[in-house]
C-alpha cells in the first residue's frame, strides 16, 4: 500500500454553514460579546486547533441529531430556518409541529447541576432569545445535550445525552430579551 497525507481541508474550512446566514445582527453574535464581558478569560475569543475541532464536533451533532429526528419522527417537526425581532436574527435547532422549541449542544463540560448552574447560563439565554424570536406563547423548550465526559465522577467518564424540559414565564422572556437588546445598543449594534 502506499498513501500520502492531505492538507486539502482545513478545520476553518469545516466552519462554514450550510444554511446562508444573512446579513445582519445576530443573537449568537450578541450572547458570544456577552459572554466575553462577563467572563473574558472562559470566553476568549481565540481558538486553538483543539477548541476548532471541538466547535465541529458541536455542529456534527447538530446535524446528526436533526437527521436523526427527521428519520425517527417524520412531519413532527423541522430545522425552522431564521427569525427576526427588533433587528436580531437567530436560527433555532428544531421546532415541533406544536410549537416547542429544541436547541441542541454537544460540551466537554460536566454533566452536574445542568442545566441551572450558572456556567449553563449563556444557553439558557440563547433558549430565552428563541423562544422570544419564534414568538412562543407557552414559553416551553428542550435542551438536549451529548455530554463528551459525563459527569466527571470517574476518570472515564462515560458520555451522556441527557434531555430536559424548559418552561419560561413571560417575564423571563421580556427580562431576556431586554438584556439582548440593551447589549446591543450599548455596543451601538441597534439605534
Amino acid at each position: 500500500m502506499e498513501f500520502e497525507p492531505l492538507d486539502d481541508i482545513s478545520l476553518e474550512d469545516l466552519l462554514g454553514s450550510d444554511d446562508e446566514r444573512s446579513p445582519g445582527l445576530h443573537q449568537s453574535t450578541i450572547i458570544k460579546d456577552v459572554c466575553q464581558t462577563l467572563d473574558p478569560k472562559r470566553f476568549s475569543g481565540t481558538w486553538d486547533n483543539e477548541g476548532l475541532t471541538r466547535m465541529i464536533g458541536g455542529m456534527v451533532y447538530e446535524d446528526i441529531l436533526g437527521c436523526a429526528l427527521v428519520r425517527r419522527f417524520p412531519g413532527q417537526g423541522d430545522k425552522p430556518g431564521e427569525f427576526t425581532k427588533d433587528g436580531i436574527t437567530g436560527s433555532p435547532d428544531w421546532l415541533t409541529d406544536d410549537w416547542v422549541l429544541e436547541e441542541y449542544k454537544a460540551t466537554d463540560m460536566s454533566s452536574r447541576n445542568c442545566p441551572d448552574d450558572p456556567k449553563f447560563q449563556h444557553w439558557m439565554w440563547q433558549i430565552k432569545g428563541y423562544l422570544t424570536l419564534i414568538g412562543s406563547e407557552t414559553g416551553h423548550a428542550r435542551l438536549r445535550v451529548l455530554f463528551g465526559r459525563g459527569d466527571y465522577s470517574e476518570f472515564f467518564s462515560p458520555k451522556q445525552l441527557l434531555s430536559w424540559d424548559l418552561h419560561f414565564s413571560a417575564r423571563e422572556l421580556h427580562e431576556n430579551w431586554a438584556m439582548l437588546v440593551g447589549h446591543a445598543r450599548r455596543r451601538g449594534w441597534l439605534i
